[in-house]
């Protein structure tokens, strides 16, 4: 379930989730969101700075 949420495939859920299982889902995803983009930041920085060269 968590690949699935984190890939935004968007299946529905095997078992339903009460409201901890809810918050923990959007904690998740706004966990993976955070991540890739602090990724894709460092990334482009590193091109932009000319490290790669």
């Amino acid at each position: 379930m968590t690949v699935i949420t984190l890939a935004s495939v968007g299946y529905g859920e095997t078992n339903p989730l009460g409201s901890r299982g809810r918050l923990f889902t959007i904690a998740l995803i706004l966990m993976g969101v955070v991540n890739i983009d602090y990724i894709v930041n460092r990334f482009t920085e590193a091109l932009i700075e000319g490290y790669f060269q």
